[in-house]
């Protein structure tokens, strides 16, 4: 309780003596970074640094469950947190980057020699990585060695506030609230029904329903938030059928509150049943969010599937939508088992937007990715990247490396690697498809 009047008055006493425009330069003492929450790689046009190859999209959380935000002032350091001043490329250090090939199963390519890899790729050992700390089989890989570097200093966008608004480097939509539009694979392979109608857990690609869990998470990450009185509206879109007779809408209105999402959506998950119609599901969706969404929000699309879809009829329609709903973020988490490849026509779809893809073969990934998205919907941190040595134009790669964050005397690392948590492996490295 001392700690917590020490930040309260604090907080009124800074607020008094300088208005209500300087709250996001309240000192906080011992306040830390102690999080980086990467969403992902994004296409290179979302980033205005001539060169990048792409973009990594970022929020960085602090020890008080607040986000770093240009104009922040922390107890160690002398002057609020202004992005091209005290937080450069400089601020950002990562290691040697090694872009893993996939095969033509999802999974790294092994070899025996140079002729087993394709253009740029060396077949490497495991050993000569210095990737020992993380989770590799012992082998031999194609892989591309190359070297990172951030050609700019990291920008700052936030969807409605605008804190520093002569600085280059800091943007807003200045838009009132966050349209969110969730596109969920619920055909019969996630409960494995898909043989005689009966669940089998042998069968499942997601037996422990992950992905509802995700849902969850994803709620949840959205009150770590600097914003108040946040303004949304939900939908959710389930393909689980065939064609558009086969895309289930729980609610034809908008949800506008969390906890309706979960009374109208989360406690009446429809059984896992058909076909794959993503491409319907998400052609619906999208036409429901530009035609009676508010337009003076911002709008993401989010997607799940554990599969290629059922059928590309609505690809094309789809596909035309995107490219004349402007900047719509979307967000696509693949979940394919081992021995199924990447559906690189989601990736193709995440690239032509400003999104992420998330290509992994344990449903357990599917919350913390879920966590990590949320976050980056109300503000992000991206940082334009350019590679020494390129992947090969549409082809699949991970890529493995390691950056800390430093600021003042505070620092925060992220790993992109394949790691062992829980007894499951979690593939944190950043899937890469230049087009």
């Amino acid at each position: 309780m001392p700690h917590l009047i020490h930040r309260t008055f604090a907080a009124l006493a800074v607020m008094t003596a300088a208005g209500c425009d300087t709250v996001a330069e309240i000192t906080f003492h011992n306040e830390q970074l102690v999080e980086v929450a990467v969403q992902g790689v994004v296409s290179s046009r979302c980033s205005s640094a001539e060169g990048a190859d792409f973009a990594l999209r970022m929020t960085i959380l602090t020890s008080r469950d607040r986000r770093l935000e240009p104009g922040m002032r922390f107890s160690d350091m002398q002057a609020p947190i202004v992005p091209g001043e005290n937080f450069v490329a400089d601020n950002i250090l990562f290691s040697d980057g090694w872009l893993f090939a996939v095969d033509a199963d999802g999974q790294d390519r092994t070899c025996a020699s140079a002729s087993d890899c394709r253009e740029r790729e060396s077949c490497l050992p495991l050993a000569g990585l210095g990737l020992d700390d993380y989770y590799y089989a012992p082998a031999q890989y194609c892989v591309i060695p190359t070297t990172i570097s951030l050609l700019s200093a990291p920008r700052f966008h936030h969807y409605r506030e605008l804190t520093l608004s002569e600085n280059s480097s800091v943007t807003s939509d200045n838009a009132n609230g966050r349209t969110i539009a969730f596109i969920l694979d619920n055909s019969s392979s996630l409960n494995g029904s898909q043989l005689d109608g009966v669940p089998n857990d042998m069968l499942a690609t997601d037996p422990y329903q992950y992905r509802r869990v995700g849902l969850t998470a994803f709620l949840e990450a959205l009150s770590v938030s600097q914003v108040q009185s946040p303004l949304y509206e939900f939908s959710a879109h389930f393909a689980n059928g065939a064609g558009m007779g086969g895309v289930f809408v729980p609610s034809e209105t908008w949800i506008k509150t969390i906890g309706q999402f979960k009374a109208q959506i989360l406690d009446k998950y429809p059984t896992p049943s058909g076909l794959s119609p993503i491409y319907e599901a998400a052609l619906m969706s999208l036409e429901h969010a530009m035609q009676h969404g508010n337009a003076a929000y911002t709008r993401t699309l989010v997607a799940f599937t554990d599969g290629p879809p059922s059928s590309d009829t609505s690809l094309a329609a789809f596909q035309s939508m995107l490219g004349a709903s402007g900047q719509t973020p979307l967000h696509w988490i693949d979940l394919q088992p081992d021995g199924h490849p990447p559906y690189l026509s989601y990736a193709a779809r995440v690239a032509q937007q400003c999104g992420s893809y998330h290509y992994i073969h344990q449903p357990t990934q599917i919350p913390p990715i879920m966590r990590r998205i949320a976050l980056n919907t109300e503000s992000y941190w991206d940082i334009a990247i350019s590679l020494s040595t390129k992947p090969m134009a549409g082809q699949g790669y991970r890529l493995a490396t390691d950056f800390t964050i430093r600021l003042g005397d505070m620092a925060v690392h992220y790993a992109a690697q394949r790691k062992l948590s829980n007894h499951a492996v979690e593939d944190d490295r950043l899937f890469i498809l230049l087009p």
